[in-house]
This record gives C-alpha cells, sequence and structure tokens, in this order.
C-alpha cells in the first residue's frame, strides 16, 4: 500500500467517523467529462504507484 493510499484510508476513516455529509466530502465536477478524467487518472495514478512499489520490492 503506498503512502497516499494509506493516507487516503486514514482521511475516509475520520471523515466517516465523524458522520461528514457525503456532498462535504465529495469532490464535484462541472461535467460528467472532467469527473471521468478525474476518476481515471486517480486510479491510473494508483496503479503507478503500486507498480513502482512492486519494482522496489523485487530488487
Amino acid at each position: 500500500m503506498t503512502l497516499n493510499a494509506r493516507s487516503g484510508f486514514d482521511r475516509q476513516f475520520v471523515e466517516l467517523f465523524i458522520e461528514v455529509e457525503p456532498v462535504e466530502r465529495s469532490e464535484w465536477f462541472g461535467t460528467i467529462e472532467e469527473a471521468i478524467a478525474a476518476h481515471e487518472e486517480k486510479f491510473f495514478s494508483m496503479g503507478r504507484d503500486l507498480a513502482d512499489q512492486e519494482k522496489k520490492q523485487l530488487r
């Protein structure tokens, strides 16, 4: 698990624990295209981080 992923999980736990409304903890976009692009970038970057981490472990 990357540091960014761990940080995200920790943040999400705290937000859910204190019952922050989903509207307040969500990221909103002007268009569906912007939302899709942001979603794809987020998951592609997570994949890159995981691949980099696995490469480091193999060394």
